[in-house]
């Protein structure tokens, strides 16, 4: 059902040391463009990389978003 795609040969990779910043900025501008005016928005924290990864960015954004978690016994 999913594929990943891989550039095509050629391409230049980018260093090690810029692709940390280069996914701090687009997960920022996802989290921007779900940021909506007049809208409450709530985050859901599953205890995986990609909601710390959302909240470290609203975080850096100066955003204060109302967190959700769910636990069973």
């Amino acid at each position: 059902y999913w594929a990943p795609l891989y550039a095509p040969k050629g391409t230049k990779r980018p260093r090690a040391a810029d692709v940390v910043p280069l996914l701090q900025e687009a997960v920022e501008t996802g989290v921007k463009r779900r940021l909506l005016p007049g809208v409450e928005t709530g985050l859901y924290l599953s205890g995986g990389i990609g909601s710390t990864a959302i909240a470290a960015a609203a975080r850096r954004l100066d955003v204060t978003l109302p967190t959700f978690t769910i636990s069973f016994s």
